[in-house]
């Protein structure tokens, strides 16, 4: 199936002309805005400042690139700054569009009414009458959805602007690990060891030398005594896998930066630091594009938009990296079907909803409990990829502990419905707008929905397939073959990640060694797998090859966590 490739990208004369002029030959507040700010598929800032509108795309006015981080620079920046010639990608800015936004009074207001003029379904009607809990398995691990949700900290973090309505990224656009690392120079200082001196260390902060450091003023928890935990991202105690994962990824920076610093003995703590993350950085992107979105998206696919690993790229800075709000608010929120209704945590089946934002469990026994929890991640089956979600999630989404249970209205929320309600809220077109831009035909009827089943579904809830919610639809569809999505979930997440693999001028398979690595270290990086991140943890002492697929003796065997330890990268290639 071919799809239209519709990437975000820059005029090439304009960034051309923009890259070697004086930063006062930029647009200033009183000029109108460039071309690429009124190109349909753009509307996001390019840096801080005022929000514009021309005609309905929001921009920022921005006047010089990053001073202190050029195009020749070998690191990130810690806000994402400098990476982009017009800082796209950056914190703190709004995401880019690739569609005109749906609000009721084009500004503001979310869509109420059908193209009809009848009211839209309320979002809780479509999550109870459409996402029901049906449970089916599939052969994934648990592991597939924490990832899942560990790299959407990554790369989003939503806050609202002023009129006309848009939101704010927080989160830097990139995969860049900044949900380990932080999105702002501030928040990375705070998450570092200090030296005797007060200097920053090459280190990151943990308790006992391999735990997330303590976070003491947190609103998850209100229990004496208890506390919740510190990352590079807020949300790192939101349900203990998300929790597990963030600690793994705590221990390989902080074995990498120990190695790197006996070898590498003059170097500054800084440089270890910085030469750390960009190593950890890599990894997480190699994950991501080798192991994670080959499992959702068909081989055509990956090939159509350039997913596949294995070569060099070349950055262009013609493409837009952002993230794009119908990502955020919908697409990159399939991994919810994922979520199973209970964890295994020592030997103990609890329910999911005991355990949203309150990791009371992890208290018990702070260092042998946590740890426990890395094994069922990989050991544990994910339910099905489909339009069915536990109950854990749509009726117990943050449920206030009471004994007895609590009445109806002090139950928990639905995490269904707030995905469908905001993506009203963001200004989401619907599903079959979306549809369009892919280069498939848009529906006519409920009865050319595929499966037919599921439209003739749509159609009790729905007064018109023009009215169907974008996370609806998308996660209605009937899965491609090789794959795990449909057609239109497959191109909306096949134009983001082109954007960020392409867009990035800091891609860890870019032709350039300065931003990149040598061929040496790029062969040592690409060899590593989430197996090896997983076995970098001493707790564990086996974990099958392939950690987001369930075990088989055949396909998919064990390995002994010291052979994968033994082959992780060699740092003597970085010295």
């Amino acid at each position: 199936m071919n799809f239209k490739l519709s990437v975000v990208f820059l005029t090439a004369a304009f960034i051309s002309s923009v890259a070697t002029s004086d930063v006062r030959e930029l647009p200033s507040r009183s000029q109108s805005p460039p071309d690429y700010c009124l190109m349909p598929h753009l509307g996001n800032a390019v840096s801080t400042g005022s929000i514009y509108v021309e005609p309905w795309i929001a921009y920022q006015d921005h006047t010089k690139v990053h001073p202190k981080h050029s195009r020749f620079a070998r690191y990130r920046t810690a806000d994402g700054s400098g990476n982009h010639v017009f800082n796209l990608g950056m914190a703190n800015t709004p995401p880019s569009r690739i569609l005109p936004p749906d609000y009721e009074n084009g500004v503001d207001s979310p869509r109420t009414l059908g193209v009809r003029g009848r009211p839209l379904p309320a979002a809780l009607d479509v999550s109870r009458f459409i996402h029901t809990d049906v449970v089916d398995f599939q052969n994934f691990t648990v592991m597939l959805m924490a990832w899942g949700q560990f790299m959407d900290h990554d790369l989003a973090a939503f806050i609202l602007s002023s009129s006309p309505r848009q939101q704010i990224n927080t989160a830097t656009s990139f995969i860049d690990a900044s949900m380990v690392y932080g999105s702002s120079q501030e928040v990375q200082l705070n998450l570092r060891e200090k030296l005797s001196s007060g200097e920053p260390s090459h280190l990151l902060r943990s308790e006992s030398g391999e735990l997330l450091p303590r976070r003491p003023q947190d609103n998850c928890i209100h229990s004496p005594g208890r506390f919740c935990f510190l990352a590079g991202d807020d949300r790192v105690s939101e349900q203990p896998g998300l929790t597990v994962v963030h600690t793994l990824f705590l221990q390989l920076h902080n074995k990498i930066a120990r190695d790197l610093a006996t070898l590498r003995p003059y170097d500054s703590h800084e440089e270890i630091f910085q030469l750390t993350r960009k190593i950890v950085g890599a990894i997480v992107q190699n994950i991501q594009y080798s192991e994670w979105l080959p499992i959702f998206l068909p081989k055509s696919i990956l090939s159509q938009f350039s997913l596949l690993t294995g070569s060099r790229t070349r950055y262009l800075p013609t493409v837009d990296p952002s993230i794009y709000n119908a990502f955020a608010t919908a697409v990159f929120r399939m991994g919810h079907t994922l979520i199973p209704a209970f964890f295994n945590v020592s030997g103990r089946v609890i329910p999911l909803r005991q355990l949203f934002n309150k990791p009371d469990i992890i208290f018990e026994d702070f260092k042998g409990v946590l740890l426990s929890l890395v094994s069922p991640l990989f050991t544990n089956g994910a339910r099905a990829f489909d339009r069915f979600f536990t109950e854990e999630i749509t009726g117990h989404l943050f449920e206030p502990r009471t004994q007895p249970p609590a009445p109806a209205r002090s139950r928990g929320l639905d995490l269904i419905a707030l995905n469908l309600q905001r993506g009203r809220d963001h200004g989401l077109p619907s599903y079959n707008n979306y549809r369009e831009i892919c280069g498939l035909k848009k529906l006519t009827s409920f009865s050319q929905f595929v499966p037919s089943a599921v439209g003739l579904k749509l159609a009790t809830v729905y007064d018109n397939v023009d009215d169907i919610d974008l996370f609806t639809g998308l996660m209605s569809e009937k899965p491609l073959a090789g794959g795990l999505v449909g057609p239109t979930l497959g191109c909306l997440l096949g134009i983001q990640f082109h954007s960020l693999k392409f867009g990035d001028r800091f891609y860890f398979e870019t032709v350039s060694e300065l931003e990149g690595f040598t061929n040496d270290q790029l062969r040592a990086i690409r060899y590593v797998t989430l197996a090896h991140v997983i076995c970098m943890s001493r707790r564990v002492n086996s974990v099958q090859l392939k950690a987001f697929e369930v075990f088989n003796e055949i396909t998919n065997p064990e390995v002994d966590c010291s052979e994968l330890r033994h082959s992780f990268i060699d740092l003597r290639l970085f010295k």
